[in-house]
């Protein structure tokens, strides 16, 4: 009896639910303390708006004209509605939180449970004291900890992804109607969420489980994997034409500028094709390569990267360990057809729903090395993997910190200089600060209707025109000097 006690402590359930707590307690702390409970980014910021939106029952806020110098970076207006041109599923649960008075601790919750399915996958390959090192790596991996705090939508869809990948392991095992129900779901899920992340769920997990069932002739499963997300898209669609006015997948916006597959100029198919592919291949070149080199492999680390390329030479599945590694791939190839030079934050997050399926990378590589290695050789590797991991989260954390202290400053110097109920004129939205703050003006621009505070606007035209809604209001000029002193 004596020895009851130590049995629970060393089950791999018992340790893993320690694991998730933990891991929860201290990504609450980060998000809540560290990062302030504040959308820092201008993306983050609009998926609070629509959340607090979607929190009041509106799908859009009424504006007037005069109102129009209101619409922040990514919002759009359109017959008098201001929405942003996200799709919905992200802020419908971000809305949870904020109803909830928690929306801080949306995305702590959502990194718990993909840390939990990336231990239900790594189980079914691997023994469960190395499914759980692999889950301790990656819940002290700087790059999951900076967005698993955040009010990005990047780790929702690392959770669908992660899922995805649990699911089609369930159904390589059993092929099961409800799993590829589920799988059809989730896929459907995640174009609600990210179309572009959907996209690359549906290629890489989507494409096996249909080859499966066209296989094994199993018609009914073919049907939930695409027809679920056929109708999300649907739903999708329906969502922006109640917004804009437009049957289509994302707003025109996006199209024009994201993601461009006419050039206005071209003079014929040919030429079209030539200039859009010249636009594309630069973008990889200038941008992809870029991203890939510093924001992704800079940030997952290299004991990370390095288990994980070790995992690739694993013979525990036939095809898995490729999946896996086809994830990234599709991530990064799809996302060139995105051209973006991100303001990364904390990592390149447009790679970020990938790293469950490099953390089950991680359990292969870790396997291996247990399979030839002498115990003590393996634990020596892992001690030493996860101090250059927390040494990079002690330096990662402070840099953030200052960084929202950075903000913070500005903010209260806002206050001061400008009173409540006026309309801050701020300075020109291209102008950014150092780099190393990830700050520029447009994250100033932060406008909440109707306001009990302040309005931002960027010149004297919008706060002539914006106080024409709102005379009560006052002008203030705030100015910033480019050295970084406050005037």
């Amino acid at each position: 009896m004596k020895n009851v006690p130590l049995k629970i402590l060393t089950r791999p359930s018992f340790l893993l639910a320690l694991l998730l707590i933990v891991s929860f307690v201290f990504l609450s702390h980060v998000s809540l303390v560290t990062f302030r409970n504040f959308p820092f980014c201008m993306d983050e910021h609009d998926y609070s708006f629509q959340a607090h939106l979607f929190a009041q029952g509106h799908l859009y806020q009424k504006i007037s004209i005069n109102e129009e110098p209101l619409r922040d970076t990514y919002m759009i207006t359109h017959q008098g509605k201001l929405f942003v041109h996200y799709p919905p599923g992200f802020p419908i649960l971000l809305a949870i939180g904020v109803l909830g008075g928690i929306p801080g601790l949306i995305n702590p919750f959502l990194s718990i449970v993909t840390l939990f399915f990336i231990y239900k996958i790594a189980i079914s390959f691997v023994k469960p004291s190395i499914a759980l090192c692999a889950v301790l790596l990656v819940a002290t991996n700087s790059y999951f900890i900076g967005y698993g705090a955040s009010y990005f939508s990047q780790p929702m869809t690392l959770t669908v992804v992660t899922i995805g990948f649990y699911l089609y392991r369930k159904y390589e095992l059993s092929a099961q109607s409800s799993t590829a129900m589920a799988l059809g779901l989730l896929i459907g899920l995640c174009v609600l969420v990210r179309q572009v992340d959907a996209l690359c769920l549906f290629l890489v997990i989507g494409s096996g489980a249909i080859y499966s069932s066209i296989r094994d002739k199993k018609w009914t499963h073919l049907i939930y994997i695409i027809g679920f997300p056929l109708l999300s898209i649907l739903i999708l669609c329906a969502y922006f034409f109640l917004l804009n006015g437009e049957f289509s997948i994302c707003t025109p916006q996006v199209w024009d500028r994201d993601c461009p597959i006419l050039h206005r100029n071209a003079n014929g198919i040919w030429q079209n094709v030539s200039v859009v592919g010249l636009k594309y291949y630069r973008s990889f070149r200038y941008l992809t390569m870029v991203s890939i080199n510093q924001r992704f492999i800079h940030n997952l680390g290299n004991p990370f990267l390095i288990l994980a390329l070790g995992g690739l030479f694993c013979k525990i599945n036939k095809y898995f360990h490729y999946r896996c590694l086809m994830s990234v791939l599709v991530f990064i190839i799809l996302y060139t057809f995105e051209p973006f030079d991100e303001w990364a934050q904390y990592g390149a997050r447009y790679y970020y729903p990938t790293l469950g399926a490099i953390a089950i990378l991680v359990a292969f590589g870790l396997n291996r090395l247990g399979n030839i290695l002498p115990r003590y050789l393996l634990f020596a590797i892992i001690t030493i993997s996860l101090g250059y991991q927390l040494m990079n989260v002690r330096h990662d954390l402070k840099d953030y910190s200052s960084r929202f202290d950075f903000v913070e400053t500005i903010t209260k110097d806002i206050h001061q200089h400008c009173p409540g109920h006026s309309i801050v004129i701020i300075k020109d939205p291209h102008f950014y600060f150092d780099a190393s703050t990830f700050t520029s003006w447009s994250d100033f621009h932060r406008n909440f209707i109707p306001s009990e505070s302040r309005f931002f606007v960027y010149n004297k035209q919008e706060a002539n025109l914006l106080n024409k809604s709102y005379p009560s209001y006052g002008v203030c000029e705030y100015n910033f000097s480019n050295n970084g002193s406050i005037n």
